[in-house]
């Protein structure tokens, strides 16, 4: 019981801090996207912070179970017992947060002031939405004079006095550019885990079965996985198997959950499914593939104990 106790400890620790930490980050670029804007954004509202939070679930949700799994695997708790506990512990966590995440939706908090100014000075210069741009009058005013010269129009440029459109609408400016960009890697992840952030708030949208059910097979497969991570010999090989996991499991999930694949799902199992649990369904019978695995796994191995310590017996 104390390793269990531990392992939850753990589970919840690990869970608290990262999905503190991913909101904050994900705040703060929604502060830094706001001074990039030209002009510059007078303030966040709290709505900024709820997509924030609502992508921090689903990373919070993989890593926790996966650093959870990893130490059960070297402080060798027993498999069934470790599941059972992570599931309730991981399926409550999630709910919770997507229950807090939804009120804080139906809140008519006032806005919370972020000031910022406007980068930049007179003859700064802006590339995007398929043109170049220079700004003759101060970045902060949205409607000031800038000269533009079109992609694919040669070296003509275009003065334009007063930027607005048929409605009197300000025409948008690109934002400022920062020489810092995200890896190819790193850009992936964060589409993928937006895409997983969306579905989960959907289905919790939808009612609580169809949260349930999707957010229980995500959580029952990726713990399947503890035959898998428990390979590793020494700790930094669980963590290389865990990461290449993180990252397997979340295109899957990203995949199957597609417009596409979702409608060809339905297309084949919508005659004995709902269509809301046809994507639990099949993370449910990955998992459940998994665990067929690590059953068998964990029986070879003890049965390979066995006939070592017999040999040895004999030797003796």
């Amino acid at each position: 019981m104390k390793k269990i106790a531990r392992l939850l400890l753990l589970f919840s620790l690990t869970f608290v801090t990262l999905f503190l930490l991913a909101s904050a980050l994900g705040f703060l670029h929604t502060w830094i996207d706001a001074a990039r804007t030209v002009p510059a954004r007078e303030y966040a509202r709290l709505a900024d912070f709820i997509p924030a939070a609502e992508w921090a679930l689903p990373f919070t949700l993989y890593v926790s179970i996966l650093t959870s799994m990893s130490y059960a695997a070297r402080k060798k708790i027993a498999a069934f017992a470790a599941f059972a506990a992570l599931f309730i512990f991981a399926f409550g966590f999630a709910y919770s947060v997507s229950l807090g995440i939804s009120h804080v939706k139906k809140m008519n908090a006032p806005p919370l002031v972020l000031r910022s100014e406007t980068l930049g000075k007179p003859g700064l210069m802006l590339s995007g939405y398929g043109a170049t741009m220079v700004l003759l009058d101060d970045p902060a005013v949205p409607t000031g004079e800038r000269v533009v010269s079109l992609d694919g129009a040669g070296a003509s440029l275009l003065f334009q006095e007063t930027p607005v459109d048929a409605e009197g609408v300000p025409l948008p400016l690109p934002r400022i550019p920062f020489d810092i960009q995200n890896a190819p890697v790193f850009n992936g992840l964060l589409v993928d885990f937006s895409l997983s952030a969306r579905e989960f708030s959907r289905r919790f949208s939808a009612g609580f079965l169809t949260y349930a059910a999707f957010s229980g097979a995500v959580i029952f497969l990726l713990l399947s996985l503890a035959a898998v991570i428990g390979i590793g010999a020494w700790p930094l090989a669980n963590v290389f198997l865990g990461a290449a996991l993180f990252r397997l499991i979340l295109s899957f999930e990203v995949f199957i959950t597609g417009q596409e694949p979702a409608e060809y799902l339905a297309s084949i199992l919508g005659r004995w499914v709902d269509t809301a649990y046809i994507t639990p369904l099949v993370f449910g019978l990955a998992g459940v593939l998994l665990a067929v695995y690590s059953l068998l796994a964990a029986a070879a191995g003890a049965g390979a104990g066995q006939k070592g310590e017999a040999k040895g017996h004999r030797n003796g």
